[in-house]
């Protein structure tokens, strides 16, 4: 079982299949509720007809208030998941080299019990290695939560500015920002990447 993260990419000689390494640019991937890629500052929505700040002064060229995403930590959370992984393979094999080593003398043949020693090293390193996968996603996933809470928190100040004008889209406004505060309330996680 590989614990790395498989990516689009010509294959190794017979895997058929390349592992990313963490110093790799990211793919940006497609936000599935706007169509724009995740982490550009378009991927928010907030502007245009349809946007939180449609009817405002700032409907168009509202981007330059906001950040696109940067996945810098996640490439270092990437780094620091691989260093962690290796040293738990490199345990499994002391551990595996320590165990043939135990059973010098009793004969070459696997018997049950050095099967199931055998055995018990590798579940410990597959249940090992989940851990570490799901302690990184769940890492990367409060990144990218971390980085749409800061944008909310900038439209929540625009919102709040006098951008509107005397025209009944104030009150709009403030409609569209409560049904947004309450997406975010609850959760909606389709809008982030997985790996």
């Amino acid at each position: 079982m590989h614990f790395g993260v498989p990516h689009k990419g010509p294959g190794s000689p017979g895997t058929g299949q390349t592992y990313k390494t963490f110093d790799e640019p990211e793919e940006i991937t497609t936000s599935p509720s706007q169509g724009d890629p995740f982490g550009s500052v378009a991927s928010l929505g907030y502007g245009g007809p349809e946007g939180a700040l449609a009817g405002s002064t700032w409907e168009t060229g509202w981007e330059q208030f906001f950040d696109p995403y940067d996945p810098t930590k996640e490439r270092m959370l990437g780094q620091q998941y691989q260093t962690q992984l290796g040293g738990l393979f490199g345990e499994a094999g002391l551990g595996t080299q320590n165990l043939l080593q135990s059973w010098a003398g009793g004969g070459q043949t696997m018997t049950g019990r050095k099967g199931r020693q055998r055995g018990a090293i590798g579940k410990e390193t597959v249940l090992g290695g989940t851990k570490l996968l799901q302690g990184y996603q769940q890492s990367v996933f409060g990144e990218q939560q971390d980085w749409e809470r800061e944008q909310r928190r900038t439209l929540d100040t625009m919102l709040g500015w006098d951008i509107w004008g005397s025209d009944p889209y104030h009150a709009r406004s403030l409609e569209i920002a409560e049904d947004i505060g309450k997406e975010w309330e609850e959760g909606d996680e389709s809008r982030f990447t997985t790996l």
